[in-house]
């Protein structure tokens, strides 16, 4: 396989044939007269041969037959391209060049028109994965779906029904100061094998008031909590209710 410009860059012919037609277009939209066309095409062509490495710069024969080919393409193409832009723009003759700040917005409008499609499927794209998501979300929900109770307070023996162990994908009971929050979004610190597994599933109250992450000792969790306790206790509480969805009260008024 020959090395140098050929192997390095395959796609060539097709970046000089784009680049060379979206240097017609620009010219068609923004020519006003013949020596803007000449200019354009000139600078395009310059910088396409600056780009392109010429034969006696490419060691492998091979690639340097090649590349002079390549180079008489371009060479013929912007020629042809150019007789015909010039062609189509004679009638322009004597008709003044536009300002920087017209061609500059004449030029954002080609980018905005070629660019569109793309942008359109981009578009069609993030909606149908921000759908899906919702669905999935809807799924989730429905699932973990816990009726609220008015009338009948929460047992201690009926959150533990609810830790996460028995169903993955079902709902997560948590008991902060008196009120039960079904927690199932925060199934990531919930749910078991995850960092706070034990809140879940009972009263969590004192746990989260003094930061602990284990069971309280018995002389431990025979003491009142402090003021600072309490204090982080109503901070954990304003989360719960900004986060998750209350579905009941304890037996137990505190």
């Amino acid at each position: 396989m020959p090395h140098g410009f050929l192997a390095a860059r395959p796609g060539s012919c097709r970046w000089v044939h784009a680049t060379t037609t979206a240097a017609v277009g620009t010219a068609l939209l923004l020519r006003s007269t013949s020596a803007f066309a000449e200019i354009a095409f000139n600078h395009s062509l310059q910088l396409q041969f600056q780009w392109l490495p010429l034969s006696a710069g490419i060691r492998h024969p091979a690639a340097g037959i090649a590349a002079n080919a390549l180079t008489s393409s371009v060479v013929v193409h912007h020629r042809r391209l150019r007789t015909q832009l010039l062609a189509l723009t004679e009638p322009l003759e004597g008709v003044e060049a536009p300002s920087f700040p017209l061609v500059l917005a004449l030029a954002s409008l080609v980018w905005w028109f070629i660019g569109s499609r793309e942008r359109q499927v981009e578009t069609d794209r993030l909606r149908a994965a921000e759908a899906a998501e919702q669905a999935v979300l809807a799924a989730r929900a429905a699932r973990a779906y816990v009726e609220p109770r008015v009338d009948k307070p929460w047992t201690d023996k009926e959150l533990s029904e609810f830790d996460g162990s028995k169903d993955p994908e079902g709902a997560i009971l948590i008991a902060v100061d008196s009120i039960v929050f079904n927690v199932w979004k925060g199934r990531h610190f919930y749910g078991p094998g995850c960092e706070y597994h034990i809140f879940a599933g009972r009263d969590a109250t004192r746990l989260l008031a003094r930061g602990l992450l284990e069971e309280e000792p018995p002389e431990e969790a025979a003491k009142p909590l402090t003021i600072a306790e309490q204090a982080s206790l109503q901070s954990w509480l304003w989360i719960f209710k900004n986060k998750y969805e209350a579905v009941g009260a304890t037996s137990s008024e505190k």
